[in-house]
């Protein structure tokens, strides 16, 4: 306990994976994000582009925000039996949309 170790999980992680991907959809800044060190959505039927993760690791990775706006936004998140939910709400209605689209995607060895 207290440290980092090799194991089955994600419960973490799919928090920040979720946090992660709304914040891509909005204003906010991401001031520091630490990617897995694999790619962690399956490639069949894959939904999300490579590199949408966000790990988290208590007192060692973090996932940071930053809101540089006028607008007020406000995280929810929420859990049922079975998924983890998330939603980003704003104190005015906003004009316009985002959308993340992959192009020329490639691996690379990050990791020392």
């Amino acid at each position: 306990m207290g440290q980092i170790g090799k194991d089955i999980g994600g419960g973490l992680c799919q928090l920040g994976n979720l946090i992660y991907w709304i914040v891509l959809h909005s204003d906010l800044t991401i001031m520091e994000r630490w990617r897995h060190s694999f790619d962690v959505f399956p490639d069949i039927n894959r939904t999300i582009p490579f590199a949408c993760g966000a790990t988290l690791s208590y007192n060692y990775v973090d996932l940071q925000l930053i809101n540089k706006t006028n607008i007020t936004y406000r995280l929810n998140l929420w859990l049922d039996d079975k998924y983890l939910h998330g939603e980003l709400l704003t104190n005015i209605p906003l004009t316009h949309h985002y959308a993340i689209l992959e192009t020329d995607h490639r691996i690379e060895q990050q990791w020392w």
